[in-house]
């Protein structure tokens, strides 16, 4: 899910949906494509990210797909090299977690030109934006990593004790969900 000043975006099946924030009543679909959409996030413009294999489209192969959030236009298309495990719209980027590669991709939001990659060195799993910074969330160390945009750099760690599984961040504090011991 997404929020943006539009509504609450859901991704689903192969298409996302407009719904309102207080009813719950649909607002508007859009087919994106691919058998499952499994992250959205949503900027200036929307982005939904697709791991889909096997199905019509199987050759296009993971990818993230821009659409308007105002006129539910579908855009251009960020074909990736491995599988998302989490996409964010912050910054002005966009940025794509590649859970297996160990990378993260900063690419700009306007162009959709990959800015830089960044090595995590472990499998990525979740992002979060917080105090002008990234916060990566990995699969296998218990840590959350800060990166910072304007230098590509993790600049710091926290350890949170156990292994994460999400990161959410909002009224100036980052939440991280853990597996229990």
């Amino acid at each position: 899910m997404a929020v943006s000043e539009e509504g609450l975006w859901l991704a689903h099946g192969d298409e996302v949906s407009l719904l309102d924030p207080i009813s719950g009543k649909l607002r508007a679909d859009v087919r994106v494509g691919g058998a499952w959409v499994n992250e959205i996030d949503v900027g200036r413009t929307a982005f939904v990210a697709n791991n889909a294999r096997g199905s019509g489209d199987a050759d296009l192969g993971p990818r993230v797909q821009s659409f308007a959030p105002q006129t539910l236009e579908i855009g251009r298309t960020v074909p990736v090299a491995a599988d998302i495990s989490d996409i964010l719209v912050a910054s002005g980027y966009l940025w794509i977690a590649l859970e297996f590669a160990h990378v993260l991709w900063q690419v700009d939001e306007a162009s959709l030109a990959l800015r830089r990659t960044i090595d995590i060195d472990d499998d990525l799993i979740a992002l979060a934006f917080l105090d002008d910074a990234v916060w990566v969330v990995s699969q296998d160390e218990p840590v959350v990593r800060r990166v910072n945009p304007g230098s590509g750099r993790v600049e710091g760690m926290i350890e949170v004790g156990h292994t994460p599984e999400g990161a959410a961040a909002a009224n100036d504090l980052l939440w991280i969900a853990v597996r229990e011991p």
